[in-house]
């Protein structure tokens, strides 16, 4: 069994970098090709659920206080996806991410809700006691009737914490109903019912009437292309095999600097060293490169972080189509995914993202 966390992907980026700077291309507005890019390198590695997973954390933690209706619109995409299987229908909600350019359409309150004051008790009430108001309720734990105070006081850090605590409550729908004086929506297409509680919570009035528009064809084929590999058989002047180009030509972006605020899984490892001498190991983990591996006979070494062949001939096949030989590419190339990532807060992380 593997027990590492850190995953390589198609082009041997580190999966939750990948994650991370796509949601920060989306955000600080880097071009559509480039948010096209990320999101296409997390889904082509094989993570098609997660990428569904993923859009709809985005929108819920950023867009959906502003734009509520888009709900309906991505349950639409994903169903015909589910259809078709057909990732234009990602690209389609990316496109409509991207477009959201105003000042006030991203809201970071779900965000630091999910990431920060559901974790941590940010602000704490000056006074010990409950108002009436909270009390003729008539709720008699202590955790209800702190969140129902959080929510009476529109303080959402720590409503967020107050709501963690009482996630497995069996009061918690009908506590919610009562302050709120409306019904709670849970969409089951989305497994993260924290996010959509603070939804429902902070919601307003507001329609975020929009108008949708559809990927473009061409960027579609254009993502296409990138998964055709670099030939084996094509020799350079040198009599060289192209396999080793791959990573310098398919390689077109660098993952963020900026993202140290997150729990990042190369700060566990010398990624370095990894990138260098295990990358077999760790690109293993991702459905891609499973299928690509499990076609010979392996085994995994778990202890050293390697993947052993048991036939020579066949390992010497699985090279002849698949050695990027990361430790031989430029400092350019190996730093798209290797540069140095510095550990910051959220709030920096924002305020470096919206300037």
């Amino acid at each position: 069994m593997l027990t590492n966390n850190m995953i390589f992907t198609r082009y041997l980026y580190n999966l939750d970098e990948v994650r991370y700077t796509f949601i920060e291309c989306l955000l600080s507005k880097k071009s559509i090709e480039e948010c096209y890019f990320w999101i296409y390198e997390y889904y082509s590695s094989g993570f098609h659920n997660e990428t569904w997973k993923l859009m709809w954390d985005i929108y819920f933690e950023f867009y959906s206080l502003n734009y509520p209706r888009m709900i309906k619109k991505i349950i639409a995409y994903q169903k015909k996806y589910n259809e078709t299987k057909d990732f234009i229908n990602v690209l389609h909600i990316v496109k409509n991410f991207h477009r959201f350019t105003k000042q006030n359409d991203i809201d970071y309150r779900i965000f630091l809700s999910s990431v920060l004051f559901k974790k941590k008790l940010c602000y704490i009430f000056k006074e010990k006691s409950y108002s009436k108001e909270v009390l003729d309720y008539g709720y008699k734990e202590k955790y209800e009737n702190l969140l129902i105070k959080s929510m009476i006081k529109n303080s959402y850090a720590s409503t967020a914490y107050y709501l963690n605590k009482n996630m497995d409550n069996p009061n918690l729908m009908k506590l919610l109903k009562d302050v709120l004086k409306s019904n709670i929506k849970i969409i089951p297409e989305y497994s993260n019912t924290f996010n959509q509680l603070m939804f429902n919570i902070l919601k307003n009035n507001n329609n975020g009437d929009y108008y949708y528009k559809k990927a473009k064809i061409n960027d579609f084929k254009t993502l296409l292309k990138t998964d055709t590999p670099m030939s084996p058989i094509k020799k350079d002047k040198y009599e060289l095999s192209q396999i080793y180009k791959t990573l310098k030509q398919k390689r077109k972006y660098s993952i963020s600097k900026n993202i140290g605020c997150f729990e990042l899984e190369r700060y566990k490892y010398n990624l370095n060293n990894m990138f260098w001498y295990n990358w077999e190991y760790f690109a293993y983990k991702s459905p891609l490169w499973k299928k690509r591996f499990d076609k010979y006979k392996i085994k995994v070494d778990d202890k050293n972080k390697k993947i052993i062949f048991l036939d020579e001939e066949q390992e010497e096949k699985f090279y002849e189509e698949y050695n990027y030989e990361p430790d031989e590419q430029s400092k350019e190339t190996q730093e798209k995914s290797t540069l140095q990532i510095k550990k910051i807060s959220y709030k920096k992380w924002l305020k470096l993202i919206t300037h």
